[in-house]
This record gives C-alpha cells, structure tokens and sequence, in this order.
C-alpha cells in the first residue's frame, strides 16, 4: 500500500510513463502470485488497511489487485475499455462501488443492468438508471459521464 494519496498519485504517473509498463505489470502479478502461494492459512485473516482507509482481511488482496489492474488499465487509454473487461469482473465491480457510494455523500440511484440491480442509498428519491453492465461500470466508477445520468466523483 501507499503510505499516503500523494504517494499514490505519483507512484501512478511514474509508472504509467514506463517504457515497460506491460513487463512491469506482468512480472509483479507473477511475483504477487508467488508470495500469496506461500502464505499459511492462518495470514489470509490478517487485517491490512487499504488506500482507501478500510481495514479488510488479507484475503482481499487478490480482488484488490485485480480491480486496480483493470480500472487503471483503462484510464491508460491504451485500448482497452470497460466492455473488454470480463462480465463477472464487471458485476463484482459494480457491487464493490456500489457499496462504497453507498457508505458516502451523492445521489441516491436504483443502478439497472441486464445482469445487475443496486440501490445506492444518498441524497434525495433514488435516480433510476438502466445502462449496459460495461457502461454501468464505468459510470459508478467515475469513468463515464453523460448529460442525462448523476454527476459522480471519480472513484480510485
């Protein structure tokens, strides 16, 4: 993790300048996927804070990882898209940001995709919302804007 958004922030302009950012990214899924081979049962509970400021058990690490890795791969726009994106990855996505807007101060929205329904709780009568699972995404994640839908803040 990062020890603030700063960090953060400038660890991730750095790296998107990286003339290997594909070798880059692969070779540290690979070595992550070797420590997470080797932790004992017992480490998966372990609580670790996020970057956002939650306290989550260990075993989210693989679903963290997964979630920066796409949504970031994205805000390259180096080609691919959130409708490349598989659909679990996309549904697990929506329920994730669907639950963190909830826990915070926006517009109230009944999000509806073909595979999906969320009641995002917030200010005022929930906004209903239908949108292709992919659209949906980058919307809740503050990727896709469009005059007719809630204005959200950007998310991660």
């Amino acid at each position: 993790m990062y020890a603030s958004p700063q960090q953060r922030t400038a660890d991730i302009d750095t790296g998107a300048a990286r003339p290997d950012l594909r070798e880059w990214v692969r070779d540290s899924a690979a070595e992550l996927g070797r420590q997470l081979d080797t932790l004992p049962a017992d480490a998966w509970s372990a609580q670790v804070v996020t970057a956002q400021g939650r306290t989550v058990p260990a075993s989210e690490t693989p679903w963290m990882r997964a979630r920066e890795t796409c949504v970031h791969a994205v805000d390259l726009a180096a080609g691919a898209g959130f409708a490349d994106l598989p659909t679990g990855f996309l549904a697990a996505l929506l329920d994730d940001v669907a639950a963190w807007r909830s826990a915070r101060p926006g517009p109230a929205v009944l999000l509806t995709t073909t595979d999906t329904c969320h009641e995002i709780t917030g200010d005022g009568e929930p906004v209903p919302v239908e949108l292709p699972l992919p659209v949906a995404a980058a919307w809740l994640a503050g990727r896709h804007a469009a005059p007719d839908l809630p204005t959200l803040p950007r998310w991660l």
